[in-house]
């Protein structure tokens, strides 16, 4: 059926989807190049019929299931073709700007169609959400793909054959530091990165915060894309320099050269020399999508700058890569000519791959992603350089196998656990195994889980468990990802990143494995352990978390009656589930205080502001929400030492009988020990050190023997005794527990959750002011166990909770006369206040303003200055590294600078007052600096700007407890 009949036809709005896919695939030309598609976007072929019809049909979801169609099979596609990369930077670098070029050259989803989307017109694919439109800023990460670009290099494998098509999964990114969370699980699951950097500003703050959440989840092969080349004063040299000078790495290497606009004096791009081809590229169409190639000829101005440029590339090149070295010194020289300009340009890609595998040069591509240009080539970037799942590590997690708990367990931490060991994780390995990094919350499909699969193939059939819960989870659909738009598929192999439908307990971090399919092989895995994983080990099996940071900022709610209590707790734990990097304390829980209020916190201002606004408009909450403040910590003061208590309860607990003993021992970390507390401990436990030790047969109660001759604290009949867990959190959170007859017995593991989970709802309120405790180091011993009913895991939340209030409260002082409390117990913690590292650019001429007001009004800490260096300063090889790359010479005439722009550059380099700009660096106290921007603003006459990141907690001072106190109102 042709395209003009299927949009004639009066039965288009109930075509079944079958029938569409069905439809014979086009060829299009894009980007010049021929690739595979159902039809083109393209203006030529919209003359097929009425021009109307055609594009409303084209952007309809009908003619993109279509589309995609066509593309290869993402299932049976081979690993070494498949690439999954998140797009990173500092705020307003173009990140979303530069995405949707990159899908709508891909022939991706597109709100339009014909056009890409666009940021201010609020029609971009990867920014979906209501308050991303309007307010022109990335909020949460965004998945698409696979989408499909042909390589423009063919792999050695398949030399001879037609150009192979690679698979690319892309993972756009928040720039803003407050929704920090979605570049940490955008990175935990991707295998490179493209890093994109304001042209005008170079390396930012947040381009460095980014950076170093990518060494966190070993993402080290990145390319870096010099972005917004059509803006005065941008400049390829300061840029690069900017990354050298910042430690982003030493060996940036430039792969392209800018081609400025001819005759304008003001700032512009007309197209990038490819350095490793030697070709000008210029690109045409409505929105780039023709990518015009030249060869470039000896004699003109354009070949002699870039056969200098390519010279330098290939001398770097051939310094760090033996296989080029060996090459180059086997190329033949004649009349004096160096053999630098005849080496193949796949000679350069294959060694450029090599070497970005190995993290030892950075990548350099430049271009204007607002202009369309400079986009191919960067997605042919992606193809060749950087890697499949296959060419990354093993991933490591780790199992505790089936040790007994009775003789002893520990839980130090979120990863750690008894007798637990690392195992490697294979691509090979047959055994399901997946990462759940992301949950969105769908109002017609349910919890909408994002994951990567690390081993095996997951299958509509599968049957996960979640080893983080206890849980099994039942799939109800797979699919691959297009922002706020999925396509089924059948499979999700090792290495691919897709979406699940149907999981009801898993959370953000959770291990979920197949522990029906068959156990790994040891001859296809390079585990450290000698035996496939078996079945029980497995349901232990961690993966590596996503590092989530300490919320700062906090606000109360409270439900506008009594009618919207319900309605509003369950919309606070779906945000909090599709949002982890926000903390709630519930009214319930915090009873003590006599607020009756809901606490939320999150990771600053904007976060909260963010959030406020999905409950009233997404969820239509009902409820008062008070003013956003800073989120203080708790902890023991110095002058207490170690603390110990012991007690069994025995009481009525929401109309159960419960019973239930154990011994706990409270002390304060130490600076050093604090320092060296993991990602683990503050993911779970909020900077504090828990142990767990189950102690069998202990007689310090006098104890007596219960039935069957049995001690009343035998834990191994606890565990025979009780149900085993398929279901362990409510909507709520709560813990509840099915019974499931075919495996009688609970899993020791299990049992060491609850624990972990009653800790981490103890530590969540301190007595000062109801604040998370931290800097603790709690060990929990002679647990008295009396049967599943009786120590029930309410039981155990209600114990641990008792015995750390207990603990954390000195005993009133007593009246003589009365023997009666003469006032309330107090407190034995004290305050930590949240303490940011700041950077503050400001115009040397007002640094001593800024800096005097740093130390005295502010309470920071100044630790550096750093002055700018005058232009006559700025050289070649001043710095480590920048005398081993390539870097345009200001009279370089690709060096976008020029005179209009230069003098725009300078009076950005000197604040506009002259005297250059100093960067300060200082510690401050995040209440100081919540509106420090307007004052901030005044001591600099309006030239000036700071940015800020959670450094950590410090305890404060008796006199500052007293003032955040009286600020609290307590």
């Amino acid at each position: 059926m042709s395209l003009a009949r299927l949009c004639c036809s009066s039965k288009l709005p109930g075509l079944a989807a079958s029938r569409v896919v069905s439809l014979a695939p086009r060829t299009t030309l894009l980007a010049g190049r021929t690739t595979p598609t159902s039809f083109s976007r393209s203006t030529s072929h919209l003359r097929l019929t009425s021009s109307h019809l055609i594009r409303n049909f084209t952007s309809s979801p009908i003619f993109l299931a279509a589309e995609r169609a066509a593309a290869p099979q993402a299932e049976a596609h081979p690993i070494s073709l498949l690439r999954n990369v998140s797009i990173i930077a500092h705020i307003d670098a173009g990140k979303t700007t530069l995405t949707e070029r990159l899908l709508h050259l891909t022939n991706a989803v597109s709100s339009s169609g014909a056009i890409p989307g666009d940021v201010d017109s609020g029609s971009t694919v990867t920014d979906f959400l209501e308050q991303e439109r309007q307010r022109g800023i990335t909020i949460q990460s965004a998945a698409v793909g696979p989408v499909w670009w042909p390589s423009p290099s063919p792999t050695p494998s398949s030399a001879g054959k037609k150009r192979d098509t690679v698979g690319i999964t892309l993972v756009d990114t928040p720039g803003h530091i407050d929704f920090g969370i979605e570049v940490e699980r955008a990175l935990r699951v991707v295998d490179g990165a493209v890093v994109v950097l304001d042209g005008v500003e170079g390396v930012e703050s947040q381009t460095e915060n980014v950076w170093g959440q990518a060494a966190r989840y070993d993402v080290k092969s990145s390319i870096l894309f010099i972005n917004k080349l059509d803006r005065m004063g941008s400049s390829v040299a300061q840029s690069l320099r900017s990354v050298i000078r910042s430690g982003l790495h030493q060996k940036p290497l430039l792969l392209q050269l800018p081609v400025p606009v001819e005759g304008r004096d003001e700032p512009g791009i007309s197209g990038v020399v490819d350095l490793v081809e030697m070709q000008a590229l210029t690109f045409s169409g409505k929105a780039g999508e023709v990518a015009n190639r030249r060869e470039l000829k000896v004699g003109e101005e354009m070949y002699e700058e870039a056969k200098e440029a390519r010279h330098a590339l290939v001398e770097c090149l051939a310094s760090l890569d033996d296989v080029l070295l060996e090459e180059l010194f086997g190329l033949p020289t004649g009349s004096g000519e160096e053999p630098h300009g005849k080496m193949p340009a796949s000679s350069l890609k294959q060694a450029i791959r090599r070497q970005t595998l190995a993290d030892t040069i950075l990548p350099v591509l430049c271009g204007s992603a607002a202009k369309n240009i400079g986009v191919q080539p960067l997605l042919d970037a992606i193809a060749d350089y950087l890697p499949s799942p296959a060419d990354k590590s093993e991933v490591v997690g780790t199992v505790t196998g089936s040790s007994s708990i009775t003789s002893k367990g520990s839980a130090k931490g979120e990863e750690a656990s008894s007798a637990g060991k690392e195992i490697s994780v294979s691509l090979n390995d047959k055994r399901t195994t997946a990462l759940a990094f992301k949950v969105v919350h769908d109002k017609r499909r349910g919890p909408t889980t994002f994951i990567r699969v690390y081993s095996g193939t997951l299958h509509r059939s599968s049957v996960l468990f979640n080893t983080t819960t206890g849980a099994r989870e039942r799939l109800s659909r797979v699919l691959f990802p297009f922002a706020d738009q999925y396509v089924e598929t059948a499979t999700i192999r090792a290495g691919q990143i897709g979406v699940i439908l149907g999981l009801r307990d898993t959370r953000t971090g959770d291990t979920l494995v197949d522990i029906s399919s068959t156990p790994n092989s040891p001859s296809n895995s390079k585990s450290t352990t000698s035996k496939a994983l078996d079945a029980n080990e497995a349901k232990s099996l961690q993966l590596k978390k996503v590092h989530i940071p300490p919320p700062v900022f906090s606000m109360s709610l409270e439900p506008a009656s009594k009618s919207d209590v319900d309605s509003v707790s369950e919309a606070l734990h779906l945000l909090i589930r599709t949002d982890p990097s926000l903390r709630l304390d519930e009214a319930g829980a915090s009873a003590g205080t006599g607020t009756g209020q809901t606490v939320l916190s999150g990771m600053g201002e904007l976060h909260l502001e963010i959030a406020k606004d999905r409950l009233a408009n997404e969820f239509g909450v009902n409820a008062r929400m008070g003013a956003v403040r800073v989120s203080y910590r708790e902890t023991l003061g110095e002058e207490v030492g170690v603390l110990e208590v012991r007690e069994t309860v025995e009481r009525e607990l929401a109309g159960k009988k419960i019973k239930i003993g154990a011994e706990m021992r409270v002390r304060a970390l130490g600076e050093e020990e604090l320092g060296r507390v993991n990602d683990a401990d503050a993911i779970r436990f909020g900077g504090n050190v828990i142990n767990i030790s189950f102690d069998s047969g202990s007689n310090h109660d006098g104890n007596k023997a219960g039935k069957e001759g049995k001690e009343e604290n035998d834990i191994e009949a606890y565990l025979a005794d009780s149900p085993r867990q398929s279901k362990s959190k409510s909507s709520k959170d709560s813990s509840t527990t099915s019974s499931d007859s075919s495996r009688p017995g609970m899993d020791p593991t299990t049992l060491v959750t609850m624990f972990k989970t009653g800790m981490v709802a103890a530590l969540s309120r301190g007595p000062l002011t109801s604040n998370p405790l931290m800097g603790l180091e709690i060990s929990i011993s002679n647990i008295d166990l009396y049967g599943p009913e009786l120590s029930s895991s309410a039981a155990i939340s209600y114990l641990l909770s008792r015995l750390l209030r207990t603990l954390l409260r000195t005993k009133p002082k007593l009246n003589p006369d009365t023997g009666l409390p003469s006032g309330p117990a107090a407190a034995r913690t004290t305050l930590m206040e949240p303490m940011m590292s700041t950077r503050i650019m400001v115009p040397e001429m007002h640094l001593g303003k800024v800096i005097n007001d740093i130390t005295s009004e502010q309470g920071g800490l100044v630790q550096d200055v750093i002055h700018a260096a005058s232009s006559s300063e700025v050289s070649r090889g001043e710095t480590g590294g920048e005398e081993e790359v390539y870097i345009p010479k200001s009279s370089n005439r690709f060096e976008l600078q020029s005179s209009a722009a230069s003098s725009g550059a300078k009076g950005k380099s000197d604040g506009g007052e002259g005297g250059g700009k100093a960067e300060i660096h200082a510690v401050v106290p995040l209440a100081n600096l919540v509106r420090y921007s307007s004052k901030l603003r005044a001591l600099a006459a309006g030239n000036a700007q700071f940015s800020m990141q959670l450094q950590g907690f410090a305890k404060v001072s008796p006199s500052r407890q007293s003032e955040i106190l009286q600020d609290l109102g307590r």
